[in-house]
Order: structure tokens, then C-alpha cells, then sequence
């Protein structure tokens, strides 16, 4: 009426048509309804995260250069709520997965470990920093960090691939290989 939205969920219910297209893989219509939340309301928490889910949805489908601008529009923003910044982290680092840059998706499944505070989700991020610091070749980190997901002890499948995958990245030149075995 007038310009002005009356109805408090309007917001919300966009983002989650925008959500419900993006994991049903149909990513257009998710960029499509992301943008338009994230015009709509911007400045609001619901046009914020919309660009978070847009930023997710450009990664998935390689459109780096607008994702780089996403990511720009963001970093700028000084309004940007801190409640938001490990979802943010989190999607950074899924960038810099897929755009094959791994010392800074390092950095940021660093900043989203320490701005998480349940026990499962940080067991799934400290499992994905171990694997990324293997492939890196950073042995003594990536044992480490397996040891720690094992120590958690979150399911039993994560824990019984973190025995797998430490013993695949044990340095055998820092110690006793009995640990291992």
C-alpha cells in the first residue's frame, strides 16, 4: 500500500522460495529470487542474507565475476550484522573451495571454527580444514586437526573416516607410529 510492506513475513517467505530453489539445483530461479529479496530489503537482515544465498548460488553455478561482485558489495557494507559473518565465513570458503584457492578457504573455515559454537557443526569444519591442509601437504596440521575431530567424537562415520584419513596424512618423521596403528 503506498510503497510500504505491511506484512512482516513477506521478507522471509521470499528467502525461503529463494532456498527451496536452490537445494531443489534450480539455481537461476534461486539467483532470481535472492536478488530481488536482497534489493527489496536492503539494509534489513532478511536482504543481507539474501546476498549470502546468493553469493552460495553464484558459486554453484561458476559465475565467479558476479560472486566477486557479491562479495565486494558486502566487504564494503559497514552495516553488515555480525551475526551473519560465520554463514559469510562459511560461504567464503566454499568460494575459495571451488575457485581453487585453499590458503584462503583456510582462513576461512578458520574464522567460521571459531564463530561456531555447537560441538557437531565445528567437528564438520574442523574435518574439512583437515582435509584441505592434506592437500596442501601440511601433514602436521592436518593430523592434528583429524585428532581433534576423532576427539570430539561426533557420528561414527565422521569419526571412522578422521582414523582413515589421519593415518593417510601421519607424518612418520614427528614420532611414534603406535598412536596410528
Amino acid at each position: 500500500i503506498k510503497g510500504t510492506e505491511y506484512n512482516r513475513w513477506i521478507d522471509d517467505s521470499y528467502l525461503l522460495i529463494g532456498k527451496a530453489y536452490f537445494y531443489k539445483q534450480e539455481y537461476i530461479k534461486a539467483i532470481e529470487a535472492f536478488r530481488l529479496v536482497s534489493r527489496q530489503f536492503m539494509g534489513d537482515i532478511t536482504g543481507y542474507e539474501a546476498q549470502i544465498w546468493l553469493l552460495r548460488s553464484y558459486v554453484e553455478v561458476a559465475d565467479f565475476s558476479s560472486a566477486d561482485l557479491v562479495i565486494e558489495n558486502i566487504v564494503m557494507d559497514d552495516a553488515f550484522p555480525d551475526k551473519l559473518n560465520q554463514p559469510l565465513s562459511l560461504a567464503l570458503a566454499n568460494y575459495y573451495i571451488k575457485s581453487e584457492d585453499a590458503a584462503m578457504a583456510i582462513e576461512e573455515l578458520k574464522t567460521a571454527i571459531t564463530l561456531t559454537k555447537k560441538k557437531g557443526p565445528k567437528a564438520r569444519y574442523a574435518y574439512l580444514l583437515a582435509q584441505l591442509y592434506s592437500q596442501q601437504g601440511d601433514f602436521a596440521s592436518s593430523t592434528a586437526l583429524f585428532t581433534k575431530v576423532i576427539r570430539t567424537s561426533p557420528d561414527y562415520e565422521m569419526v571412522f573416516n578422521a582414523k582413515i584419513n589421519r593415518a593417510r596424512s601421519y607424518d612418520t618423521s614427528s614420532g611414534d607410529t603406535e598412536e596410528i596403528v
